[in-house]
């Protein structure tokens, strides 16, 4: 099993939904991230911070201690795994970004953090 994420690529669709603090250069938000894999969509809540470099986004995101399952599976759990999130992000126009990251998981019994590492594109859209 551990080869698969070695060898091949793997596509996960990503979705978030915030309440975002401030327009500017400089931006926070919270709310709920989720990813689906397959037929069953995992998501939890999420805080965000980010700044605009030039053209640039530079994000961070920490997420986790609740996790809820939907689709084939349904349930909702909680935990102390926390996934933080960082990732640089080159803006084309006010709504589509298109960079990378790495996101981690950190579990309380473990004193390392695994990574995955992540290329994407991604809409931003604002509801005013």
């Amino acid at each position: 099993m551990n080869k698969v994420f070695t060898d091949y690529i793997l596509p996960l669709p990503e979705a978030g939904l915030y309440y975002q603090f401030g327009e500017n250069a400089f931006r926070a938000g919270v709310g709920l991230r989720a990813f689906t894999l397959i037929l069953v969509t995992i998501y939890w809540p999420n805080a965000f911070i980010e700044a605009d470099i030039w053209k640039f986004t530079l994000a961070f995101q920490m997420g986790g201690g609740l996790f809820g399952v939907f689709g084939l599976a349904n349930d909702m759990q909680s935990g102390k795994v926390f996934l933080p999130d960082l990732s640089l992000w080159y803006r084309i126009g006010n709504s589509f970004r298109l960079g990378g990251g790495a996101i981690g998981v950190m579990l309380p019994e473990s004193t390392t953090m695994g990574f995955l590492y992540y290329l994407g594109g991604k809409f931003n859209i604002l509801f005013k």
